[in-house]
């Protein structure tokens, strides 16, 4: 899995976190951006990738938390499927 990130100028528009949504990271030395991959009432899940799009780390963090993040773009990760085969 890789994920391409945007060159472009962060928006700076407030956007609901959703399951999709791509925001800066903090951490830029280790995690380039942060991808949302779950959503709940109070939180979410992110994957962490690096600036080669890699997943490097996951997380969760409140949703206060992401929404004061910069938002670089969305990715349709609604599609996804993993077939988990027995051992």
């Amino acid at each position: 899995m890789q994920f391409s990130i945007p060159q472009q100028v962060p928006i700076d528009r407030p956007v609901p976190v959703e399951v999709g949504n791509v925001y800066v990271s903090k951490n830029t030395c280790k995690t380039a951006a942060w991808v949302v991959v779950g959503v709940s009432a109070h939180g979410c899940c992110i994957l962490g990738i690096n600036s080669d799009g890699q997943v490097t780390t996951t997380q969760s963090y409140n949703l206060y938390t992401m929404e004061k993040r910069k938002l670089i773009g969305r990715c349709d990760i609604g599609n996804l499927s993993f077939d988990i085969e027995p051992v």
